[in-house]
């Protein structure tokens, strides 16, 4: 089944990731990346995760009841039985459960991804063939600008002033053409060359 790329915010929502073990210290990292709020809880929990910053954690034994509060869940355990318990609960509760490496468990599913800032590129086999993402997440590195997500920032910067000073039509054109711009010089444009890239859009416009 082919799983529908939706992006959404998670920063600040509180993620809990039931296992505290090397998996379940991977999931933290990429929850905390994405700014979310995260939670581990597991009778023994690795020092690794417990050296992460913006983790907290409780070295406790799971009840069901505790999970009624969060608003994503990850099953990590080496306990399948319990991962299926945590899954059934989510699932009757409505929150969005990842039962590792259990398909038929998860109402979401990790992709492998590529992240600039703001800029994120992910990849999915629906959950068939994990080889098979990470070659597509590996090929698009060799082609993505270590700088995108710069010009991604650059852009959101100043949409206020082009909104201001284009149409809906030409705000296309002037970002395409940062963007251009940005890939011919290897870096992101400063502020004079974006101001003639949006006179230059805007006058070209108006002449045809």
């Amino acid at each position: 089944m082919a799983y529908f790329p939706m992006f959404i915010e998670i920063n600040q929502k509180k993620c809990l990731i039931v296992g505290g073990g090397k998996v379940a210290l991977r999931k933290a990292q990429v929850m905390s990346d994405f700014g979310a709020a995260v939670y581990v809880i597991a009778p023994i929990i690795i020092q690794e995760i417990k050296a992460l910053a913006d983790v907290t954690y409780y070295e406790i034994e799971i009840q069901l009841q505790d999970i009624k509060d969060y608003d994503i869940v990850i099953a990590a355990t080496d306990d399948k039985i319990l991962d299926h318990s945590i899954s059934v609960f989510c699932k009757e509760k409505k929150i969005p459960i990842n039962s590792v490496d259990n398909i038929e468990d998860c109402s979401f599913i990790f992709p492998a991804y590529i992240k600039q800032k703001d800029v994120v590129a992910a990849f999915s086999s629906g959950g068939k063939s994990p080889v098979i993402s990470q070659y597509l997440k590996e090929e698009m590195q060799k082609n993505m600008p270590c700088f995108i997500g710069d010009i991604a920032d650059c852009i959101g910067n100043i949409r206020g002033d082009v909104k201001t000073r284009a149409c809906i039509e030409l705000r296309k054109d002037i970002y395409k053409n940062i963007l251009e711009t940005g890939i011919k010089l290897h870096c992101v444009p400063d502020m004079t060359e974006i101001e003639d890239i949006i006179e230059r859009t805007i006058n070209n416009a108006t002449i045809k």
